[in-house]
């Protein structure tokens, strides 16, 4: 279970400004281990230049390569844009789809299909 709480103290809502979300232990270790299960699954399909989320890369290699191609290239106009909540608007049912077995185990399946169903009841919470 999944706990959202505004920043505002006198918000009734998640529907504030800046909600924040507090995992509990158990959800935390789940989604850990979902990750470390279906990390080494799909990490070698995403391109070499994303470096979002990924293990043992951030934002110093994304630096690096943006420098890497703009002296290379010469490109040196960059456009920097931040993917706000770009994870809320991956449509679940699709992504599900594509993690139907072979890919992933039914078991695994129906652990994340929870997980997510959880994530999203979180999202629409009210405070007491």
């Amino acid at each position: 279970m999944q706990y959202r709480m505004c920043k505002e103290s006198s918000a009734t809502s998640c529907a504030c400004a800046d909600p924040q979300t507090l995992a509990n232990a158990l959800d935390r270790i789940v989604s850990r281990g979902i990750f470390q299960i279906l990390s080494p699954v799909f990490d070698p399909g995403f391109d070499p230049r994303s470096f979002g989320f990924r293990p043992r890369l951030g934002v110093p290699h994304a630096l690096a390569e943006a420098i890497l191609v703009a002296e290379s290239d010469s490109r040196w106009h960059w456009v920097a844009h931040d993917l706000k909540d770009a994870f809320d608007r991956i449509p679940r049912e699709r992504l599900l789809d594509l993690l139907r077995p072979p890919v992933v185990p039914q078991q695994m399946l129906d652990v994340i299909r929870r997980r997510v169903a959880t994530e999203i009841g979180a999202k629409h919470c009210r405070i007491p």
